[in-house]
């Protein structure tokens, strides 16, 4: 099983793994895959599929079903794509390690997912919020209560700014507009 939602996802749309149909038609297999290479804009019913004749699992209750069932749909593969994208700028806060770089990557997580789409940064606002949410529990015991509210107001400003950014400019380059951020003080370059 892949680490993470997003490879995972990687995985469904290149074909590599199963998923299996709520309702098969006649003609039509109780599992199949995504015919990988697709145009990645296009809605999911509308992507092309290959029908497989067995099952790679047969537990109905499996973690891998009970994962292709639920991105099955439009709004949960967002989801999961707008997931995938916060995951990635964390991963590459945590790669350069430098102080306040968790600024740039709270915003270039959102900008990325919000030229998405607005029902990309919805779903970004979301998983932001859910975040703070957790980390506001897990930090205030060691951190106490002030120390925590004011970090995750802080994330929340850098998100939605992200964000903002991100809707305005669908087409510019988030990382172009990241360079005239100080990070380390979170402040703009004048």
């Amino acid at each position: 099983m892949p680490d993470t939602t997003y490879e995972y996802l990687q995985g469904v749309f290149n074909g590599e793994h199963p998923i299996q149909r709520q309702n098969p038609q006649p003609g039509e297999s109780e599992y199949y895959y995504i015919t990988p290479n697709q145009n990645p804009t296009k809605p999911v019913n509308e992507l092309q599929t290959t029908d497989i004749s067995f099952p790679q699992q047969n537990n109905k209750l499996s973690l891998q079903n009970i994962i292709s069932e639920a991105f099955n749909s439009y709004p949960t593969v967002r989801m999961g794509d707008a997931l995938g994208t916060l995951y990635a700028a964390k991963q590459e806060m945590d790669t350069v390690k430098k102080d306040g770089y968790d600024n740039y990557a709270h915003r270039l997580g959102m900008c990325l997912n919000a030229q998405k789409g607005l029902d990309s940064a919805v779903y970004s606002l979301g998983w932001g919020v859910l975040k703070e949410i957790k980390d506001i529990v897990q930090k205030a015991p060691k951190k106490g209560i002030n120390s925590a509210w004011n970090d995750t107001i802080k994330d929340m400003k850098n998100n939605i700014e992200g964000l903002q950014y991100g809707l305005t400019h669908p087409h510019d380059s988030c990382r172009t507009w990241l360079k005239d951020l100080d990070y380390g003080v979170n402040k703009w370059k004048k």
